[in-house]
């Protein structure tokens, strides 16, 4: 199962908004679920979480030796680029690669660490990105990937292969009128998520929803939360997201995180809700 996050523009918080509905599925159903970027360098996804320091998890095991390059021990998608050249690598090994967010229904795969800059994706070892992904794929139930705004090869496929799209806007933009002019058509289902959301707006949701005559199954919100964002920069995002959850904060982010998060999951199939004691 893939849900892919994307937006047309710049600054739509794709980032943020896919951390915040990663963490609120892994705590709200039973599934075992992978994050991550599109982009090799891109390290503002992993900079969103707090990682588990269980140091009996396998996948916290010191990288051996023989894995050094002349620069540093390759590890998370370095590794798994390296590794997919020549060998096959069962479900395990891919979790050793990852970083456990929330105890065995989060995970997240580290970014790459060289210096590849914006033309990554033109190099033959970097194409095996859809790969990883296929592999990541057999290994969770469902696999989350931020493609940002970006419309290179890589993003494109993900977006033609998407279970869900989740079309990141922002609230006083044209987002969705754009997206039928434009006549975009995914094979999946397409989710509007507005990022930053205030009700007081002109533009609530339920007035998107009718001037673009969206069905309300197909239009969430993240609420502005100062508190979240701040957590997301010093890696917190799963323990605010939490304590939102449980009650504990704002009753308005709360019930738009929830609605917005098990409408993307049951556009993708998945019904069953558990909240997750830890």
């Amino acid at each position: 199962m893939k849900i892919v996050f994307w937006s047309e523009k710049e600054q739509a918080g794709s980032t943020f908004n896919m951390a915040a509905i990663a963490c609120a599925a892994a705590m709200l159903y039973p599934v075992s679920i992978a994050v991550l970027a599109g982009g090799y360098e891109d390290q503002d996804l992993e900079n969103q979480f707090q990682f588990s320091e269980n140091t009996k998890d396998i996948w916290r095991q010191p990288c051996m030796v023989a894995e050094e390059s002349n620069y540093y021990v390759a590890s998370g998608l370095d590794l798994l680029l390296r590794k997919s050249e020549t060998e096959e690598f069962t479900d395990d090994y891919i979790k050793q690669q990852m970083k456990q967010v929330v105890p065995k229904r989060l995970y997240c795969l580290p970014a790459g660490k060289k210096q590849y800059g914006k033309w990554w994706d033109k190099e033959e070892v970097f194409q095996k990105m859809e790969l990883i992904e296929q592999k990541m794929e057999n290994c969770f139930d469902v696999v989350f990937i931020d493609c940002g705004c970006r419309k290179d090869d890589f993003s494109i496929k993900m977006l033609e292969q998407a279970d869900v799209c989740v079309m990141n806007m922002h609230q006083e933009e044209e987002t969705i009128g754009e997206y039928y002019r434009k006549r975009m058509r995914f094979q999946g289902e397409v989710f509007f998520l507005v990022g930053n959301y205030f009700e007081e707006s002109v533009y609530t949701r339920e007035n998107l929803e009718r001037i673009y005559r969206v069905d309300e199954k197909n239009i969430g919100a993240i609420p502005y939360n100062v508190h979240l964002q701040a957590a997301g920069m010093k890696g917190r995002a799963s323990g605010y997201v939490k304590s939102q959850l449980q009650g504990k904060c704002g009753l308005e982010f709360e019930q738009e995180l929830t609605r917005s998060t098990q409408l993307i999951m049951q556009l993708a199939g998945i019904e069953t809700r558990n909240f997750l004691e830890c």
